[in-house]
């Protein structure tokens, strides 16, 4: 506080505060800095098992703090060093509550705590026994609340059991915008618990080299909006237990070069270059009688030939075909 007089007057010039603020002299001495690393567990609120804010910062109680209660109240929010982080991109892992924690502090400032990283100890062992799987890297999380679950990616570097495995607690989804490749030199095996569904909007190429088999449990249906066309580079074999039925709106072709058969038990219809011939032990013509064949064993079409209208005949009344043939029966190379 200073004064002077100055031509009958007083001036006087003074430092104050607020009545309700407590008065402490200027710190003459340094800021304590802190040099070394400590270790902390992380807190929550009771109930939870990640307790963290909008900035993924965490709590937690220092060893030393003996009021602590080990919840959300003991320590201001810390953040969490991490391998890397972007504007709203980057790598995020939440130190859990009751999990052992390394805290460092920027500059050495203790108002500056920060968490670089989570150790394990007796109670929060290894997922993998060592140094049985020393050669084992793993990326292992746990289900949330309440555990009894996990994600893993797990690397094997052992040499020759050299292996990278993906665990999915439930549900797993890969998108890919552009291309997706891949390359197996060995075997693949792809089992799937339940419904399969595959979609393809563009066009779908299958190579196999050698062999294929499919077996179907129940039934199997195939449904073309336009046409379908299958090449086979030898022979094309069908069996079916039951029936076997071939539906047509207008027509049904077969086209063989060499022989077409159409055989039931000891009956069959042959078609070759040669001619026709049908071998049955009856041999019927319209929906009438039949024509009993007696001891037949080949039709050949060249003894029908200049009989249709007779063959027509017997298909309208029912009528054997040997009563109405002009030769009745007699002619050298009909057998009937």
């Amino acid at each position: 506080m200073t004064a002077s007089p100055k031509k009958a007057s007083f001036w006087l010039a003074f430092d104050c505060i607020p009545a309700d603020k407590n008065y402490r002299p200027a710190q003459k001495h340094k800021k304590v800095l802190i040099e070394s690393t400590q270790s902390a567990v992380v807190t929550g609120p009771a109930g939870e098992e990640i307790y963290t804010d909008k900035h993924g910062r965490i709590k937690v109680q220092f060893h030393w703090d003996r009021d602590g209660q080990k919840n959300e109240k003991t320590t201001r929010w810390l953040r969490v060093n991490t391998g890397i982080a972007g504007g709203q991109w980057g790598q995020v892992a939440i130190p859990r509550i009751g999990q052992e924690v390394v805290i460092e502090y920027l500059d050495g400032n203790p108002d500056n705590p920060m968490v670089t990283g989570c150790v394990y100890h007796a109670n929060n062992k290894v997922p993998y026994e060592l140094p049985a799987h020393k050669s084992r890297s793993t990326f292992k999380t746990e289900s949330s609340p309440g555990g009894g679950g996990f994600n893993e990616l797990r690397f094997e570097d052992k040499k020759g059991q050299e292996q990278i495995y993906i665990h999915a607690q439930k549900d797993m989804d890969i998108k890919v915008k552009n291309d997706h490749r891949e390359h197996i030199n060995g075997h693949r095996h792809l089992v799937v618990g339940k419904d399969s569904l595959i979609v393809i909007e563009g066009d779908a190429h299958w190579q196999k080299d050698k062999n294929e088999r499919i077996e179907i449990g129940q039934n199997r249906h195939i449904e073309s909006q336009s046409s379908t066309y299958t090449k086979f580079g030898q022979a094309y074999l069908e069996k079916c237990r039951s029936e076997h039925h071939a539906k047509a709106s207008r027509k049904i072709v077969m086209d063989a070069n060499v022989e077409l058969t159409a055989k039931v038990g000891g009956n069959f219809i042959k078609l070759d270059p040669s001619g026709v011939t049908i071998v049955g032990s009856t041999i019927s013509f319209g929906s009438g009688s039949a024509s009993r064949a007696k001891n037949v064993a080949a039709l050949p079409l060249n003894v029908i030939q200049g009989q249709e209208e007779v063959i027509a005949k017997a298909a309208k009344t029912g009528t054997p075909l040997v009563s109405d043939c002009a030769s009745n029966g007699e002619c050298v190379d009909c057998t009937v």
